[in-house]
């Protein structure tokens, strides 16, 4: 989306809610791009050519359903693993004007879900400072592969309160014969907790 459609670095607000061993995860991202097509560069959409400047809107909504399994747990940490379904939906909309001169909006939409299976650890650094690893995803041979890796400190000032800061990259690549995408979200977080 960035080297086709002209998207720049979008923000990716973020709400997890947990309910024991369950939880749901959901972002949202929404941005537009801009980009010039000239000479013998071509942008394909939706069915149509485009040449010239482009102009595009795109919306992702991406949810995660994951239920945490116990491996081992100690006072120091612990091991998990993990199965859950991931869906995404993009929507993405160009206008501009095509090979033929014509100016000419077409939109397209993708859904798809995905099953995943997770491990995770987690350590106890300091009793308010908490280490963690995830990483989750499915691999779909010549079909593609979808991974959800995350790493963070957690630090818990309050009984019912806690500060989260770390790295997290998201990855989706699927080929389907003569149709090819990926989709990368990756960098630093911060975010709150709240236990009620």
């Amino acid at each position: 989306m960035k080297n086709d459609l002209g998207f720049g670095d979008d923000k990716a607000p973020e709400i997890i809610l947990r309910y024991k061993r369950l939880s749901l995860d959901y972002i949202y991202i929404h941005g537009s791009g801009h980009k010039t097509y000239s000479g013998h560069d071509v942008l394909t959409f939706g069915g149509s050519r485009y040449r010239g400047q482009i102009d595009a809107k795109n919306t992702l909504h991406y949810l995660k359903l994951n239920v945490t399994n116990p491996i081992k747990m100690t006072e120091d940490g612990g091991l998990n693993w993990s199965y859950g379904l991931t869906g995404m939906l993009w929507k993405g909309k160009v206008s501009g004007t095509n090979t033929e001169g014509r100016s000419e909006s077409r939109s397209e939409k993708y859904g798809v879900p995905i099953p995943t299976l997770g491990v995770g650890a987690q350590i106890n650094i300091l009793p308010q400072f908490h280490g963690y690893a995830n990483i989750s995803g499915m691999y779909f041979g010549h079909y593609g592969h979808f991974y959800d890796m995350e790493a963070g400190i957690k630090f818990k000032p309050a009984p019912h309160f806690a500060i989260t800061a770390g790295y997290r990259r998201i990855e989706t690549k699927v080929n389907h014969k003569n149709d090819y995408g990926k989709l990368k979200m990756n960098g630093p977080f911060a975010g709150l907790r709240f236990d009620f």
